[in-house]
């Protein structure tokens, strides 16, 4: 008399009797092995401690976004601050860049021009 209660299409619950569980069992194998694996990764994850409950996760992830947009707010804050400190630098360098392409050019112009 012991069965599986399965949720149908129409959202309403039915028995599954002894005799068919093979067949569900087959025809829902793939979702019964995802299943497991959650299962023992759980296990695995807490081991003997009671797992922890929706209301406390999602408390969890409210303070966790919290802390993740205060840390992002001062990240941006600093890195307007590096980007604007370190414009000198590379304008410097895209000078500098600029007058080392200009000196190749003109060697290259000369050395054309001996030949």
């Amino acid at each position: 008399m012991y069965g599986i209660q399965v949720n149908e299409s129409r959202g309403c619950r039915s028995y599954l009797p002894p005799g068919r569980r093979k067949d569900f069992a087959a025809a829902h194998r793939s979702e019964l092995e995802l299943y497991d694996a959650v299962g023992k990764e759980l296990r695995r994850l807490f081991g003997d401690q009671k797992l922890p409950s929706v209301q406390s996760l999602k408390q969890e992830k409210v303070q966790l976004t919290e802390r993740k947009q205060a840390q992002y707010e001062s990240y941006s804050a600093l890195r307007s601050k590096w980007l604007e400190l370190s414009k000198p630098a590379r304008n410097r360098d895209s000078i500098a860049g600029q007058a080392m392409l200009s000196d190749r050019s003109s060697k290259k112009r000369t050395s054309n021009h001996v030949l």
